[in-house]
C-alpha cells in the first residue's frame, strides 16, 4: 500500500550564526527565525579549538585578535565559541583546520551582514528586543534566575540586549538580502510533480468498529459466544456495537485495519459498504465483528495538496545559492585582514 510522502526533503541550509551566549537567549524565548541557528549549545561541548595552535596546547588569550573585516575584530574568544557551535552541528565531522576556517568565514559572514544592515539603517525594533528580553527571563523562571544566568555568563544586561539586537537586526537584513531575493517559477514546481508523482499518494484507509473476542479455554466456546453477540448487534435498530452491555468475554474498539498487518481483516474488510456489518471473522490472533466506519482508498494527491512541500523542496537550495552570491558580494569591496599567524597560512 503507497504511503504518504513526509514533508519536503530538507537539504542542508546555511546559516548566518551569531555567538552561543545570544543563540541561547534567541532559543529560550521562543525567536527562531531562518538567518539564524538557535539551537541551544550543548551543555558539553567538544574542545575542538583546544588544538589550536600546533605548537602550544595552551590557547591564546580569549581577546586576541584572529582576523578584522573592515576594521572590526574578530576575537579567539569569538572563533573558539564558533567552532564549538560547528563541532557540534552541521560541521561535527571536520578535522580541526577544516572548522577553524570554516568558523572563521562565518563570522566574516556575519560582520559584513551586520556591517550591511548598518549601513543601510537596519535595526532591529527596541520592542522586539524587550519582548525577547521578557520571554528569555520567563524561560529561566524569574528574576533571579536571569541574573544568576547574567552572572555565569559574564555579562550585562546592555550587553545581552546589544547582541540580542544584533541578532535580530542579522535576521532583518538575512530575509531582505536572502529569503526576499529567492523565487521559485510556478514552473519548476510543476515540473518537479509530474517528476515525482508517483512518491505523493495517500494512505489507504479502513476504520472500523471492532468487537474482539477474548480466547476462551475451547475455541468453540468463542465461537458460540460471538455468534450470540452478532444476534444482540442485528437486533440493534442502529445495529451499533457500542451498545453492547460487557460481560468480560469481548471489548468493543475503534480500530484501523493495516493490510499487512491484519491480513484476514483486510480481506473481509474490503468486502464491506460504510456502516455495514460483518459476519463472524476468525483470525490467527483471535475472533471479531466489524462494522466498517470510514473507507478511503489510496489516491493521487493533487498538485495543489503538495505544492507547499514541492516549493519548499526547491526553495531550500535556492536560498543556499543566494547566500552564497551575497557572501561573494559583501566580500567583494570588504578589507579583510587575517592577523593570527595559523589563519594566515591557511588562507595565503
Amino acid at each position: 500500500m503507497a504511503r504518504t510522502r513526509s514533508v519536503s526533503r530538507m537539504g542542508k541550509r546555511k546559516y548566518l550564526v551569531y555567538a552561543s551566549l545570544t543563540a541561547l537567549c534567541l532559543a529560550l524565548s521562543g525567536g527562531a527565525a531562518p538567518a539564524l541557528s538557535l539551537e541551544k549549545a550543548p551543555a558539553q561541548q567538544p574542545a575542538v579549538a583546544q588544538s589550536a595552535p600546533e605548537k602550544s596546547q595552551q590557547l591564546p588569550e580569549k581577546q586576541m585578535v584572529v582576523a578584522k573585516v573592515n576594521n572590526d575584530a574578530i576575537t579567539m574568544d569569538a572563533l573558539v565559541k564558533m567552532m564549538n557551535r560547528l563541532g557540534a552541528g552541521e560541521g561535527g565531522g571536520a578535522d580541526v583546520s577544516s572548522l577553524q576556517q570554516q568558523a572563521l568565514n562565518r563570522l566574516i559572514l556575519i560582520h559584513l551582514a551586520y556591517q550591511k544592515a548598518q549601513r543601510d539603517g537596519m535595526q532591529a525594533d527596541a520592542k522586539n528586543v524587550e519582548a525577547a528580553l521578557d520571554n528569555l527571563k520567563k524561560n529561566l523562571g524569574g528574576e533571579a534566575e536571569y541574573k544568576d544566568f547574567l552572572a555565569k555568563e559574564g555579562v550585562s544586561e546592555e550587553e545581552l540586549k546589544s547582541q540580542i539586537t544584533r541578532s535580530l537586526t542579522l535576521e532583518l537584513v538575512y530575509a531582505r538580502e536572502v529569503y526576499g531575493k529567492v523565487s521559485v517559477p510556478e514552473e519548476e514546481i510543476k515540473k518537479l510533480y509530474e517528476k515525482e508523482k508517483a512518491r505523493y499518494t495517500t494512505a489507504e484507509k479502513m476504520r472500523v468498529t471492532d468487537v474482539l473476542f477474548l480466547q476462551q479455554d475451547k475455541a468453540d466456546a468463542t465461537l458460540k459466544n460471538a455468534k450470540e453477540v452478532l444476534k444482540k448487534i442485528k437486533a440493534d435498530k442502529g445495529q451499533d456495537p457500542w451498545s453492547l452491555t460487557l460481560d468480560g468475554t469481548f471489548i468493543v474498539r475503534t480500530y484501523d485495519i493495516n493490510p499487512e498487518r491484519d491480513k484476514e481483516l483486510y480481506k473481509e474488510g474490503k468486502k464491506l459498504k460504510d456502516g455495514q456489518l460483518s459476519g463472524i471473522i476468525k483470525t490467527e490472533k483471535g475472533v471479531h465483528i466489524v462494522k466498517m466506519k470510514e473507507y478511503a482508498p489510496s489516491r493521487q494527491m493533487s498538485f495543489e495538496e503538495v505544492r507547499n512541500n514541492l516549493e519548499a523542496s526547491l526553495r531550500l537550495p535556492a536560498q543556499d545559492r543566494r547566500l552564497q552570491e551575497w557572501e561573494q558580494e559583501l566580500r567583494k569591496e570588504a578589507k579583510i585582514e587575517i592577523v593570527w599567524p595559523e589563519l594566515t597560512k591557511k588562507n595565503s
